[in-house]
């Protein structure tokens, strides 16, 4: 606006520019305004991206649960077990359930291994003459030391031999071979098997228990190799026969020794070592013994055990045998058979045997005949001296006696007890004043609760054991003022004695009846309103009282005088009776249950039995309903049934009115009828209102078929009534319509006659001119079709041109001809010019003319292709680079064109060997090609990676070697790497296939190239593999173009077209004109509709008119209802009968004068029945308390003998079976089972000795019973059995030993000799003399004398007798022959040298290849088999194996080296078989011919020749892996055989010894087979793979996977397939976080916040469509409230849908019948989708009160309800438009519950309610247009193809419209598109899209009035500036003529 070097008021003085420039700020602020504005729009912009991006968030969400898959989800389950060996997934919609996997097996390959057919090895021994650097060994020996236990020994030079270095370890020092550190007698030896290839170590240990150790080998220190090489360090060991080392201290055997002690290493009674001298013996010639060990050749003798004779045992080194003739003892003691005579045996259970020492039967029997205590003790059983003067004659210690079982006892003590209360006679002992509770009070010590602790009967002793017993004194006659029931005895145990002074019930015992007393009740008197029963007992003050029969009605159900009955006033079983007079009732359920009588009005209420007395009674009449199954109540008639009279055909009956029944005896005629016959009731129906009487021929035009307004329904002519089935009141001649199809049945009038269409008019219906059934092709010449159009309406019929045309295939199989016509869904097309361009192909033929879009039909798999590109163009190869790729472009075909091939790799056709190529890549160097199988990186430089090629400054290639990154200089000699080669060709040579791969060519027609450069894709492109995975690079399908493709179809109208004037269509106008005979449609049926013509009425009628039944009665409830239940069954609320039960039995009302005062009397009568001072009392009560208090009468007296019992024989008799409850005998020997073990002892084996109190706890008396049978031999001098010292014997010691007398130290087990002469041993360590009584437990009582002793302790001759253990040798049962460990090479030492030629491999079988050296052999046979070529002087090992490993064969070869083994293994698994040959004949092609014998070095193969003759006698001399040969027989064959052990029979196919073998060839062994996996599923059938995973292609289980890989066999691990509710959850919860996400920041642009200081507004507050935007999508996702019929979130109620109903209901009748319905099941819905043959669908609801089978179901109309988002939880907050998740659990529960409801609520697809008709439609319907789009409001113009109709997918039978409807998701996206984007259709644009266009139009507009006032204010600064300069010129030139006219001035 100015130039910045302007100056301003230079003539003026005045700087105007701060002026200027003031005054345009000043009008520029309207400009800041529109800047403003337009930030404020491009703010708004910005936020409605945001708000697009929050609603496209949205739509996504909802989106998302479109998903079917979400609402199919699986999850897969199990326990922690299954889980850690199983692994399983499942895909949606997988079947649900437990599944077990069990494993029978786990897929393995098969591998083919030499170790089974050469067990030895492979390579050739070690020749010990041979230098160590020369040996083939796997690793080569190094210098250095070696360390054997310790010694150090050295190797210095290589050059020695492998002999030297064994003869320098076994040099002999001080005498002793070998390495001897310990320096004794033992040296560690070195020698070498040569049989075996292995070498030898010998520990040489002195120790028998030192056999298996063998010396340690090595030292941390060492650095030679030489113990690893030989494999010594492993420790394997061997064994061989064991020799005796000097000083081991081990016998020598010599004759005679096999009678001594030779110990046994199980002995138990010795503490042996496995080290233990006496456990061996060495026997041999000198110097050469070897060892043996004594082993169990016979049992350990057993104390327990029952010997037979012959049988042997080991004791303490020696052998016994059971002498002949003598068996142990079998059985135990036995209480009920007791051994009772000397020399009698018997066994413990489980321990020793036994004897009896003496005979017991001269011991007499127990026996308790003496005063008080018993026998007489002076006799000969006694063991002690008695006194003869002991009056007590008591049993004393020792004696013996018999028991009554015939068992012997003992007695431990004295027998006596004088502490007791003598209990021979009550009567005697307790008479007088001395009574038992006297006697008791008086001697409180021997007595408890008047009964005595102890008592004795006859001798015996008793004691009182009866816990909680006692007795009271009885309270006497005639007081009756305690009652003996619970209350007395709450335990059962107490008992009454009877009242001292009542002298003949004093001495007895007593027991009330508990149950009996208990039934007395405490009665109160008057103020008692009980109910007693007749008999009942009761107790007034201190008497008591029995209730007497009128208390107890004899027959409850029919009342009777002077009974009482209970009377409930709620329940009419009790007062539904008819009482008489002077009953008695009490009324129950009233206040005061009081007591009344019944008056004589009874005498005149009415028994009203049932429908026979209904006529019986008059109005007003009180009747009893006493009918079975009646109510039981009391009615008053409303009417004169009696008036009732029998039906009469002829009456014309009038309607039942209940209202006037009552008011007159003709009301009662005219309403009411009998049946005559059987008492049944009915009333007059609604039919008789409708009905008139009519004229035959008369007009029928006031009929129709529901009798409505003046119209009726049912004509009379004479006794006949007909029902009009036509609606005659509205078919007039008016109103027939050309236009309607009238179906068959249909009645039309046309003004004088009626007719009635046999017939549809038309089969199908068009409401188009132009079309009309899109099927017709499929009807006959002689279907009909209407053309509805008003007035103008035809019928049409197809001609034969029309219905022979074929229906259109979507994937059609063959060509069409050009103008083929063909009929589709819904039009006919015709076929277009473009068929002529289609090309039949024969697959895999030619296709190399064929250009881009080429369109063929292939005949291969009858398919249409279309090319993808120029097949012609496709170049043939050149010697050019191509880039790996598979696309179309890179595909060529060979030199020769044919074939067609992409690359594999990048291939060059030229070599810079400065550049870096992958591994991979081909290069050209001169003539030929190589492929780098290694990186190449140019240029050396630092860091070259691991088997990189290098180019070495040198120009030399170098391969890094080095294992690792390599940094050393090859071409300074660097280490880590190859030698260098001048050329790529150089280094292949030197390096092999490993590093590079050489071709002569790259050209595909070279066999080599193509296999390994090229992708052969010939077949995809000549289409010979339409499988093939590269057929889409170079096809499509072009089954839909063809088939529906507009270029090779058009729509042909012709067909559709209803004209004569093209072939396909004739009208017939006949089926319009009803008075013409209508083309076979229409009958005249006038005089049939004036019922002149009555013919075909009967039954269902005529279709006109019916003959209807008005006679009958029963269920013809339109003519007659069925009353006869309510006249004959009164209620209170039917017409006929008034309820007066409440009136009669009002209890309440008494006294008032009032109907219950009528019938029962003015008050009770309580005082009567109540009070024992009344008069009336005693017919009410009978005084019993004499019977119930005089123990006297319990003798004699039955209803005393009720109460009360005698227990006096219970307590005084033993013979009485309740005395055992209250006494227990002691002192006592009566049998094993019942002796008193304080006072006796049973003598039986194993009896305690007798101390000062009695038997003692542990120490055996063995003096009457003794230990039988025992071994035990003397151990001689030393003590020590097995050293065979001179006193040793297995018998004990000698006759003159006697033990010691000593007892002072003597230790547990010890035998002292008593001073008495007897034998005790001690049962732990003590000093005391084992005589004394107080010392009995510590001292068993072993015998009486030494002999006895003796067999006690040592071993008994008389059972056993010695056995001589024979000398020890290899084969004795007695001996083992002992073997010693040497440690030797773990494997054979001689290996396969890997990378020197075959020939010096050192193979242990010489080769044999042709004289070129040259071999070869084959991997399979036959045409299959692939050929291995080898060179045994240039071929290693390792080429071999890599040459067998990178063929065809499919097999993978190596070397074992440790195992020195070959092994071929298939790389697939699964059960398949290995063969390899090297034949010269045997393949089936001869072509397939082997030179050489590798396989069979390599042990893989048999050989070819040189078999040993089998001979049977040579069996043990074939070791395993042996080949022999087996001559034929009768001209078989010779045939060759393997051993596979040392065989022990001849070879045959049924060996497992022998394999058959043949010449030159290796098959795979059946043990040698690899495994297929093999599982069951939940117990199925088996199920293969050749993998460890298993998908449904495997096992059939839809979706699920499962993998066995961590399972082992025989596991088996279980799985659950479950609904997986979790993602459906999380898509939903997306939706909801996003909605509420978009709610917010809609929220937020459109609130209004006022905070009370100021009000803040959203940015789109006051925009309408924004602000509705959070409401209208809150109505979105709520949905319509009203349920959809079609909607899959819509149930209709139903509880079962079937397809189809017959007319009798017989489906659903079946479903009743099989579910069992009773009425539990009333309400049960079953939808029927065809009823009928409708073709409708209809409801049917189940009740059991139909009256059986179809009765039971009615129709009834479905229950619609949705599922909507509060069904699973979801919900909107009370005034938010957020959704809320309100039940978490109901929304899991529905997702697993009711997934297809929740997947229908949000993905329901939308369904319109309106559609664009088509020719189907057109056929189907005949739908009709609509007015104004409404679905609802049809017009009366039939539908044309292409108007607007009602979708019948959208008909909605719960409100009967059509209604749009679509889930959740589908509305939320509909919705949104239309904010966000509109609707193209209709050029709606959508609020979003308009809003932000009319922002940026606003913006539009203010960037051009910004740039209109900036042009503005630039020019008004000019203007201004300009103006101010013209003042500045002026200003100047007046200054300037100022100055002229001052300077004219003279001064």
């Amino acid at each position: 606006m100015g130039s910045d070097l302007q100056l301003t008021g230079l003539a003026s003085g005045f700087d105007w520019k701060p002026v200027v420039e003031q005054l345009v700020e000043l009008e520029a602020i309207p400009k800041q305004r529109l800047q403003s504005e337009k930030s404020a729009n491009e703010s708004k912009v910005s936020d409605l991206g945001l708000l697009k991006s929050q609603l496209d968030a949205l739509n996504g969400a909802a989106g998302a649960l479109n998903n079917d898959d979400l609402y199919e989800g699986r999850k897969v389950g199990m326990d922690s077990v299954s889980a850690a060996i199983l692994s399983a997934s499942a895909k949606a919609g997988a079947l649900t359930g437990d599944y077990v996997v069990s494993v029978y097996s786990i897929g393995t390959q098969t591998e083919m291994s030499s170790k089974n057919r050469v067990p030895g090895g492979l390579g050739a021994g070690l020749t010990l003459s041979e230098k160590l650097n020369e040996l083939p060994l796997q690793t080569a020996i190094t210098t250095g030391t070696f360390t054997i236990a310790g010694k150090t020994l050295s190797i210095d030079n290589l050059d020695v031999t492998l002999q030297s270095i064994i003869d320098e370890i076994n040099a002999a020092v001080s005498g002793v071979s070998g390495v001897n550190p310990e320096s004794d007698m033992t040296g560690i030896t070195f020698e070498y098997d040569q049989a075996n290839d292995k070498m030898i170590v010998d520990g040489g240990e002195l120790s028998p228990n030192s056999l298996n150790a063998v010396p340690v080998l090595g030292s941390p220190t060492d650095s030679s190799n030489f113990l690893h090489v030989l494999r010594l360090l492993n420790r394997a060991s061997v064994t061989r026969d064991a020799d005796l080392e000097v000083g081991s201290g081990i016998s020598v055997w010599s004759g005679g020794d096999g009678t001594q002690s030779w110990l046994r290493l199980d002995d138990p009674d010795e503490s042996l070592s496995s080290s233990d001298s006496r456990l061996y013996v060495a026997k041999g010639a000198a110097g050469s013994e070897v060892l043996f060990k004594r082993i169990a050749n016979e049992a350990l003798h057993n104390a327990a055990t029952d010997y037979t004779a012959g049988t042997n045992v080991y004791k303490n080194g020696f052998v016994y045998q059971v002498k002949s003739g003598v068996n142990f003892p079998t059985t135990a003691f036995d209480d009920n058979n007791p051994k009772v005579t000397a020399g009698d045996m018997t066994k413990e259970a489980t321990g020793p045997h036994w004897k009896l020492l003496s005979t017991l039967s001269s011991h007499s029997d127990y026996s308790t005949t003496g005063t008080n205590f018993g026998a007489d003790a002076d006799n000969a059983n006694t063991t002690i001296n008695h006194d003869p003067g002991d009056t007590s004659k008591t049993y004393k210690t020792g004696d013996i006696v018999k028991g009554s079982d015939g068992n012997f006892f003992r007695a431990v003590k004295e027998r006596l007890d004088t502490a007791t209360v003598n209990w021979d006679d009550l009567s005697t002992d307790f008479a007088g004043a001395n009574g038992i509770a006297t006697t008791a009070t008086a001697n409180g010590s021997e007595w408890t609760n008047n009964i005595p602790k102890k008592i004795r009967i006859n001798g015996r002793m008793y004691q009182h054991n009866g816990a909680g017993y006692s007795a009271v004194e009885h309270s006497g006659n005639g007081v009756g003022n305690t009652l003996y029931g619970a209350a007395f005895d709450t335990t059962g145990k107490k008992y009454v004695v009877g009242k001292q002074g009542d002298a003949n019930v004093q001495d007895h015992y007593y027991k009330p009846n508990q149950t009996k007393w208990d039934t007395v009740q405490a009665h109160a008197g008057t103020s008692n309103r009980s109910n007693w029963a007749a008999n009942d007992y009761v107790q007034i003050g201190s008497k008591f009282y029995q209730a007497t029969s009128q208390w107890d009605p004899t027959n409850a159900a029919s009342p009777a005088a002077n009974e009482l009955f209970s009377l409930d006033t709620t329940s009419a079983a009790s007062y539904g009776k008819l009482w008489v007079p002077n009953s008695y009732i009490q009324d129950t359920s009233g206040a005061g249950t009081n007591f009344f009588k019944a008056s004589a009005a009874w005498s005149g209420v009415g028994d009203h039995t049932g429908a026979s007395t209904v006529q019986s009674w008059a109005k007003d009449k009180v009747v009893h309903n006493s009918a079975g199954g009646a109510d039981k109540k009391f009615y008053q008639a409303n009417a004169n049934f009696s008036a009732i009279q029998a039906h009469n055909a002829g009456t014309l009956f009038q309607t039942f009115n209940s209202g006037t029944i009552g008011a007159s005896n003709a009301n009662v005629q005219a309403m009411l009828v009998e049946d005559g016959t059987s008492n049944n009731f009915y009333k007059a129906g609604a039919n008789w209102g409708e009905t008139v009487a009519h004229t035959a021929g008369n007009a029928v035009t006031a009929f129709d078929t529901t009798g409505s307004a003046a119209n009726n329904k049912f004509a009379k002519i004479g006794s006949v009534l007909y029902e009009a089935k036509q609606d005659f009141s509205s078919i007039t001649a008016a109103s027939y319509d050309k236009s309607v199809n009238h179906t068959t049945g249909t009645v039309v009038y046309d003004g004088t006659d009626y007719f009635q269409a046999s017939a549809n008019v038309a089969d199908h219906v068009s409401a188009s001119g132009s079309a009309v059934f899109a099927d017709a092709s499929g009807a006959t010449t002689s279907t009909r079709f209407l053309h509805q159009n008003a007035a103008s309406s035809k019928v049409w019929k197809p001609t034969s041109t029309l219905t022979s045309l074929a229906a259109h295939s979507s994937n059609p199989t063959g060509k069409y001809s050009q103008n083929n016509v063909v009929k589709g869904a819904s039009n006919y097309f015709k076929a277009s010019a473009n068929w002529g361009n289609v090309t039949d192909h024969n697959s895999g033929g030619d296709v190399s003319s064929f250009g881009n879009g080429k369109v063929v039909h292939n005949d291969g798999n009858n398919t249409f292709y279309q090319s993808q590109g120029d097949l012609s163009g496709i170049t043939n190869w050149s010697d050019s680079a191509y880039t790996n790729g598979s696309s179309f472009s890179d595909t060529i075909r060979d030199g020769s064109g044919s074939g067609y091939y992409t690359p594999k790799f990048d291939i060059a056709n030229s070599f810079t060997n400065t550049s870096a190529f992958s591994a991979t890549d081909v290069v050209k160097e001169g003539a030929n090609y190589f492929q780098f199988q290694v990186a190449y990186t140019g240029n050396y430089a630092a860091g070259v990676a691991s088997n990189a090629i290098a180019l070495g400054t040198d120009g030399n290639y170098y391969q890094n070697t080095s294992g690792g990154a390599n940094s050393n200089d090859p071409a300074s000699g660097g280490a880590g790497w190859s030698a260098g080669f001048a050329t790529l060709d150089a280094m292949q040579t030197g390096l092999g296939t490993g590093v590079l791969k050489k071709y002569t060519t790259t050209n595909p027609a070279d066999a080599t190239a193509r296999a390994d450069l090229w992708e052969d894709v010939t077949a995809a492109v000549n289409l010979s593999n339409t499988g093939h995975a590269q057929l889409s690079t170079y096809w499509q399908d072009a089954t839909a173009i063809v088939a529906t493709g507009t270029a090779y179809w058009t729509v042909d109208t012709d067909p559709l077209t209803l004209s004569s004037a093209n072939s396909y269509w004739t009208e017939d106008t006949q089926a319009t004109t009803p008075a013409t005979g209508g083309s076979g449609v229409w009958t005249n049926v006038t005089n049939l509709a004036k019922l002149a013509d009555t013919t075909g009425t009967a039954g269902a009628g005529n279709g006109l008119w019916a003959v209807v039944d008005a006679s009958t009665l029963a269920a013809n409830a339109n003519w007659w209802g069925d009353v006869t239940t309510d006249i004959s069954n009164p209620t209170a609320t039917n017409d006929f009968w008034t309820d007066k039960t409440t009136d009669i039995f009002d209890f309440a009302d008494i006294g008032n004068g009032n109907d219950v005062d009528t019938y029962w009397g003015s008050s009770n009568v309580n005082a009567e029945l109540t009070d024992d001072s009344n008069g009336g009392f005693s017919s009410w009560w009978t005084d019993k308390t004499t019977k119930l208090t005089d123990l006297n009468l319990v003798a004699t007296d039955a209803e005393t003998q009720q109460f009360w019992s005698s227990k006096t024989a219970e307590l005084t008799n033993s013979g009485d079976a309740g005395f055992a409850s209250h006494w227990t005998e002691y002192g006592h020997a009566d049998t094993a089972s019942s002796f008193d073990s304080n006072y006796w002892q049973q003598i039986k084996p194993g009896m305690k000795r007798i101390g000062n109190t009695g038997a003692v706890a542990n120490a055996i008396d063995y003096s009457l019973w003794a230990k039988a049978g025992n071994v035990a031999g003397y151990a001689g001098s030393d003590g020590n059995f097995g050293t065979r010292d001179s006193g040793e014997d297995a018998f004990g010691r000698s006759g003159a030993h006697d033990f010691s007398t000593t007892f002072a130290g003597t230790l547990a087990g010890e035998i002292r000799k008593g001073s008495d002469g007897k034998y005790y041993r001690a049962r732990a360590n003590t000093s005391t003399d084992p005589i004394q009584a107080a010392n009995a437990n510590d001292w068993d009582l072993v015998a009486v004398d030494l002999t006895k002793a003796n067999n006690h302790v040592h071993t008994d001759s008389d059972f056993w007798q010695a056995v001589t253990i024979p000398d020890p040798d290899a084969v004795s049962a007695y001996w083992e022959q002992l073997q010693e460990s040497v440690i030797e090479s773990s494997q054979a030492l001689g290996t396969i040298d890997m990378k020197v030629s075959l020939a010096g491999a050192n193979f242990g079988t010489t080769l044999v290849p042709n004289a070129s050296g040259l071999g070869n052999f084959f991997i399979g046979e036959g045409e299959g088999a692939v050929r291995i070529d080898y060179n045994v002087n240039t071929d290693t090992v390792s080429t071999l194996v890599d040459r067998v490993n990178s063929s065809d064969a499919n097999v993978h070869m190596y070397y074992d080296p440790v195992s020195d083994r070959f092994v071929v293994r298939n790389k697939e698994a699964g059960s398949v078989g290995i063969t390899l040959h090297e034949s010269t004949t045997w393949d089936a092609l001869t072509a397939n011919s082997g030179t050489g014998n590798l396989l069979n070095a390599m042990g893989l193969a048999a050989p070819a020749a040189n078999y040993v003759d089998y001979n049977s006698a040579n069996n043990a001399t074939y070791a395993n892996g042996t080949y022999v040969s087996l001559g034929g027989t009768g001209g078989d064959p010779t045939t060759f055989w393997q051993a596979l052990q040392v065989p022990t029979e001849s070879p045959s196919t049924a060996s497992t010894q022998w394999r058959q073998v043949i010449a030159s060839v290796g098959r795979t062994m059946v043990d040698e087979l690899g495994q297929n996996s093999i599982v069951r599923v939940n117990e199925g059938d088996k199920v293969y793979s050749n993998k460890t995973s298993f998908t449904d292609s495997e096992h059939g289980y839809e979706g699920i996977t499962f993998d066995i890989a961590q399972m082992d066999v025989n596991d088996s691990a279980s799985f659950v397939v479950a609904r997986d509710s979790s993602q459906a959850k999380a898509a939903i919860d997306k939706l909801i976080e996003e909605f509420n996400d978009a709610q917010d920041y809609i929220k937020s642009l459109t609130s209004v916040t006022n905070d009370g200081e100021r009000v803040t507004s959203g940015k789109f507050s006051s925009n309408i469509e924004i602000s509705r935007l959070g409401s209208q999508l809150r109505k979105v996702v709520f949905g319509d409230s009203t349920p959809h019929s079609e909607s899959g979130a819509t149930s209709d109620g139903s509880n079962l849908i079937i397809n189809a109903r017959a007319g009798n209901s017989a489906e659903l009748v079946a479903i009743a019948n099989d579910l069992n319905f009773d009425s539990n099941n009333d309400g049960y819905i079953v939808k029927v989708l065809n009823d009928n043959a409708s073709g409708n669908p209809k409801y049917w609801t189940y009740s059991a009160a139909g009256g059986g089978g179809a009765a039971n179901w009615t129709e009834t109309d479905p229950a619609y309800s949705s599922f909507r988002l509060s069904s699973i939880g979801l919900d909107f907050g009370i005034g938010s438009d957020r959704i809320m998740v309100k039940n978490s659990a109901l929304l899991i529960q529905e997702l697993e519950k009711n997934p297809d409801k929740v997947k229908a609520l949000f993905s329901d697809a939308r369904v319109e309610s309106t559609k664009t008709a088509d020719a189907d439609d057109i056929a189907a319907t005949a739908p009709k247009t609509l007015t104004n789009n409404d679905p609802n409001s049809p017009t009366a113009t039939n539908a044309v193809v292409g108007d607007t109709i009602a979708n019948s997918a959208a008909f909605d039978a719960n409100t009967s419209t059509y209604r749009p409807y679509q889930g959740i998701s589908n509305a939320i996206d509909e919705f949104i598109s239309a904010f966000l984007s509109g609707d193209s259709d209709s050029g709606y644009k959508g609020a979003y899209n308009t809003h932000i266009e009319s922002i940026r139009s606003q913006n539009k507009r203010i960037d051009e009035r910004i740039e209109d006032m900036e042009r503005y204010l630039e020019q008004r600064e000019k203007t201004l500036s300009d103006g101010f300069m013209r003042m500045e010129e002026m200003q100047s030139q007046l200054n300037t003529q100022l100055q002229t006219l001052q300077n004219s001035f003279k001064k």
